[in-house]
């Protein structure tokens, strides 16, 4: 049995429209995060966590005497370690979402 072209055109237009409504509900789905990124500022328990963790980190530069390759482990310590604080997520994550969201 050969396949028509009015057959084919069919599976593609489904095709295409599952993958439209997919694409739909992944910016929706990607719109509420980037809405819940924006306001984990305003959460007391992500900025406590940043104070502290800001805090670590001051201190572990100032135990470095100026050593740029021990307060570069600073960075590393305090960025691995705010990932582990409420409503975090990378910045670069955040970032992806706002481009994907203004697609």
């Amino acid at each position: 049995m050969a396949v028509t072209a009015v057959q084919i055109q069919f599976v593609m237009s489904l095709i295409a429209r599952s993958v439209g409504s997919l694409l739909y509900l992944i910016r929706l789905f990607l719109k509420q995060v980037y809405i819940e990124l924006k306001d984990m500022e305003s959460d007391p328990d992500w900025n406590k966590c940043i104070d502290n963790n800001g805090s670590e980190m001051a201190r572990c530069v100032r135990a470095c005497d100026s050593d740029e390759s021990c307060e570069l482990n600073c960075l590393t310590q305090f960025k691995s370690k705010q990932l582990n604080c409420p409503c975090e997520v990378s910045r670069a994550s955040n970032d992806h979402i706002q481009n994907f969201l203004l697609l």
